[in-house]
């Protein structure tokens, strides 16, 4: 699974049957550039299977505006673009994966994986994190501090645990989101993505 890297359990969870959207009202997200890197890859050990979904597989609201973001190539471990806020105050980030290449009956965490620049700035107020699993029962919201889970790792890959569900016989989408929408401008967050792996 490449290099290990901490896990972050602290946190405000609410968990409720209703899908509630975040994104209404907000701004239009502009497609990231493409490239030849392969956005969502599976893994295995022989035992169960795991996905990465990297930032390109993801709808991060202006991502395609230089003034917003930028694509930041990381050649340590697995070879992937990360996506670095440069400077926005509505944070969008939503994704979503087909169950269809994980293991049936295998119990799996949901983990956004995320490092925080030394300079980053913005980040008092918390971030929501959002997980539904792939039924569409169940919607897990939690809320994490950034700027205190993470000032000890500045500029190292964190984890960050906000879901966990058993993976279906029939293969369904999971989906997930990370977004805080205050008049605060953020900078300095670095996102490779989402990891869907077997809950050791």
């Amino acid at each position: 699974m490449g290099n290990a890297q901490e896990k972050i359990y602290s946190g405000q969870t609410t968990s409720n049957n209703a899908s509630e959207k975040p994104t209404e009202g907000g701004p239009s997200s502009t497609a990231a550039p493409s490239d030849n890197q392969k956005p969502v890859q599976t893994y295995g050990d022989g035992k169960s299977k795991w996905c990465m979904v990297y930032a390109k597989a993801l709808d991060i609201t202006w991502s395609g505006d230089t003034r917003y973001w930028r694509w930041a190539k990381e050649t340590s471990g697995d070879n992937f673009e990360a996506a670095e806020l440069l400077n926005v105050c509505w944070l969008e980030v939503r994704g979503k994966l087909a169950t269809t290449d994980l293991s049936p009956g295998t119990l799996y965490e949901v983990v956004f994986v995320v490092k925080m620049k030394t300079e980053a700035d913005g980040w008092d107020a918390p971030v929501n994190f959002k997980f539904t699993s792939p039924d569409g029962a169940l919607t897990r919201n939690t809320t994490f501090k950034l700027r205190e889970i993470l000032k000890d790792s500045k500029d190292q890959w964190k984890d960050i645990p906000f879901g966990e569900f058993k993976a279906p016989e029939n293969p369904r989408n999971i989906e997930f989101s990370l977004y805080e929408y205050s008049r605060i401008w953020k900078s300095g967050l670095v996102i490779k993505g989402v990891a869907v792996r077997p809950k050791s």
